[in-house]
């Protein structure tokens, strides 16, 4: 809305201000901008929050007071739908962040859970079957082969160590015969 006033006539240019009295015009933005001076306040019109902008206005030679208002609920409606949109935007970007955390998580733990069983055979004695994921590229492939080596040096080891124990006893064998 536009108000126009001066000390002796006040003049309502916009009809969003019905009922707009000659006291409403006393307000301090009218005063400063008769004053001369220019500026903006946030004021109460007929009950309303407003925001308004008001300048001195000379105009064939009487001094006018110029207000340009605006209800601070529209003002602020623009950026309230963008806060909106913001926080809208926010939960799906979080959403989808939460989606890739989680198939990442996944695909790292459902690999290394199977590495795991493996280790957990390896330590109860299994050293024969295939130990998955020795041809992936990955991290979780050089694990696998690592796995691998170690699981074939504990049969080595254990082949050995059963030989020994068969030449031992053979051994023995023999020296307690003569």
């Amino acid at each position: 809305a536009i108000l126009v006033a001066s000390n002796r006539k006040q003049v309502v240019t916009d009809a969003s201000l019905p009922g707009t009295t000659s006291a409403e015009f006393n307000i301090r933005p009218v005063r400063q901008a008769l004053g001369g001076h220019a500026g903006e306040a946030q004021i109460t019109l007929d009950g309303t929050d407003v925001f308004a902008h008001y300048a001195p206005l000379s105009f064939l030679g009487e001094s006018w007071a110029l207000l340009v208002v605006q209800d601070a609920v529209e003002m602020a409606a623009p950026a309230r739908a963008m806060m909106r949109e913001l926080l809208m935007d926010s939960a799906i970007i979080l959403f989808f962040s939460i989606i890739v955390a989680l198939a990442v998580a996944t695909a790292i733990a459902r690999p290394l859970g199977r590495l795991r069983d493996v280790m957990r055979d390896i330590q109860q004695g299994v050293l024969a079957g295939r130990i998955p994921m020795t041809r992936r590229k990955d991290e979780i492939g050089t694990m696998a082969r690592a796995l691998s080596d170690f699981r074939t040096a504990m049969a080595q080891n254990h082949e050995l160590a059963v030989e020994n124990s068969f030449k031992s006893a053979a051994f023995e064998a023999g020296s307690s015969a003569q």
